[in-house]
């Protein structure tokens, strides 16, 4: 096969369509294809073409989300420091004291994030 240039409808540039290649997982080293289609998606986004087949990336994206548990969690809103624009949190709904809103979060205690119940988060980001 060649390679042909056509032109985007959308943004009336040329650009071209390689043949199908065959490409081998850097994980394990399955083949897989980018079709032309693919390819000028990647091109039009000015994304690199993926070194991992579908199958890799699509266990490496599984991995990444949350687990489907839930944890029983407090607000962790602390009114003696300061919003991340540096304005008091006396402000908040609850006062000077600590929140004591309780809830059902899918952040483990184990995590570094910090996790605030609606209201408190809503009052830290507007």
């Amino acid at each position: 096969m060649r390679s042909e240039t056509k032109i985007c409808q959308n943004c009336k540039q040329d650009f071209t369509i390689e043949p199908k290649e065959v490409f081998a997982c850097i994980e394990c080293k399955r083949n897989y294809k980018i079709v032309p289609n693919e390819l000028i998606f990647y091109r039009k986004m000015q994304i690199p073409i993926p070194k991992r087949c579908f199958y890799c990336r699509h266990t490496a994206r599984v991995a990444r989300r949350n687990p489907f548990k839930l944890w029983h969690r407090k607000c962790m809103c602390d009114p003696t420091s300061q919003s991340y624009d540096g304005q008091s949190k006396i402000n908040h709904f609850h006062g000077a004291g600590k929140c004591k809103v309780e809830f059902e979060t899918s952040y483990s205690p184990e995590r570094p994030e910090t996790v605030y119940c609606e209201k408190c988060y809503q009052q830290e980001v507007y």
